[in-house]
């Protein structure tokens, strides 16, 4: 495959922007909504960011 896979997805949520970023880059949040999903990444542009978990 020459292009990397993209995902992409548009949701609504009725939360202030500040909640909705921590929900989505601090690991303890994380684990609460993805199963107890580990996060890996240094949230750089362009870096990986891993999950890993059940």
């Amino acid at each position: 495959m020459n292009h990397p896979f993209v995902a992409k997805a548009t949701s609504t949520i009725n939360a202030p922007a500040a909640k909705v970023w921590e929900a989505l880059t601090k690991p303890d949040m994380i684990k609460q909504y993805l199963f107890g999903t580990k996060v890996t990444t240094d949230w750089r542009v362009g870096r990986p960011i891993t999950y890993e978990g059940v």
